[in-house]
């Protein structure tokens, strides 16, 4: 498991380089060079709302099977099961 912090989209990132956090795309490609099982989407930015969340987890999963984001309260098992 990769929980990755995912706050921005490319488009979005483009303004905010050094601000410290990265994009979903960028965590799709690591998780995929690091051959993890499966892709946690966090940190994301205070201004999406649940739609554009929606979104941003469908475009993730579609290239990342398995891929969701990280939400409050969310507990997280890693181990077989």
């Amino acid at each position: 498991m990769l929980i990755y912090d995912a706050s921005f989209t490319e488009d979005e990132y483009v303004t905010r380089v050094g601000w410290g956090h990265s994009t979903w795309q960028a965590a799709v490609a690591l998780a995929d060079t690091a051959g993890v099982g499966q892709l946690v989407l966090f940190h994301h930015e205070p201004n999406h709302d649940d739609a554009t969340m929606d979104t941003i987890v469908r475009d993730a999963a579609a290239r990342r099977p398995g891929t969701i984001a990280a939400m409050e309260g969310m507990i997280l098992t890693v181990g077989a099961g």
